[in-house]
């Protein structure tokens, strides 16, 4: 079952708090800057139009990538729109990262998810720290399901093997600790939960493509707000048409 599946349904409850006023304000003045420091890096960049790898796609994956390649290659070009300003009536690509909380945490069903979290969270500090935007917050995540059994995405008990095997703390609840713990809360008869407290929480997918764009940028990475329409291989180079009309060249994509 999907997270949104998830959410609608009342199999299980995930609680995560939302910004509060004054975090919002520090987020929007953080992005304003980003994007500025973005726009006079295009200015000064944007005539060079042959690279080394050219990154198509300036979400979450290829921010994360332009951040990585832009360490050890010179010649690193990130390629991807804005977010439409107008989303009714946008025809062109639209990305996931259009939101402000994804929830984030290392206890999981599945082992490699969960071993995947326990890594990227580790990083999310470092990340911060390099660009100066906070998009982390560390606030603990539970999965509450009735009778404390389920399947897939809300197995209980693999879950608790999966913390085990990580080395991540968690707490268990049964229907009465539940009831001491959370009392402003309302939970079905014969709940169960798991909480992880530490490492885990949501963050923010918008600025944190920020950040991973800040870090590459100053890396060297040149960061086009163009649509690819035309991928092309031309001779040794590759050649990416955009909707604007312009051609960019790369000795190889990703």
């Amino acid at each position: 079952m999907k997270r949104r599946d998830f959410l609608s349904t009342s199999l299980g409850l995930a609680v995560a708090s939302v910004l509060a006023p004054a975090q919002q304000a520090q987020a929007s003045r953080q992005a304003s800057r980003q994007a500025s420091r973005q726009a006079s890096r295009q200015a000064s960049s944007h005539s060079s139009t042959n690279f080394d790898v050219a990154i198509i796609g300036a979400g979450l994956f290829g921010s994360a990538a332009a951040r990585h390649l832009s360490k050890v290659s010179d010649g690193v070009a990130l390629i991807g729109p804005n977010e439409p300003q107008q989303k009714s009536t946008h025809q062109g690509v639209f990305a996931s990262h259009y939101d402000t909380s994804r929830l984030t945490r290392v206890i999981d069903p599945n082992l490699v998810w969960g071993t995947l979290a326990k890594r990227s969270i580790a990083r999310y500090r470092d990340i911060e720290r390099q660009s100066s935007i906070e998009f982390f917050h560390n606030i603990g995540y539970m999965m509450v399901t009735p009778g404390g059994l389920g399947a897939d995405w809300f197995d209980l008990p693999a879950m608790r093997e999966v913390a085990t095997d990580l080395n991540v703390e968690i707490e268990d609840f049964d229907d009465d600790l539940l009831k001491q713990r959370f009392p402003y809360l309302n939970f079905t008869p014969g709940s169960s939960a798991v909480l992880q407290e530490k490492d885990a929480g949501y963050f923010n997918p918008r600025l944190l493509v920020e950040a991973q764009q800040s870090i590459a940028i100053a890396q060297g990475t040149t960061l086009l707000r163009e649509e690819v329409v035309q991928i092309q291989v031309a001779g040794e180079q590759v050649k990416i048409g955009t909707r604007s009309g312009g051609t960019v060249r790369a000795n190889r994509v990703l």
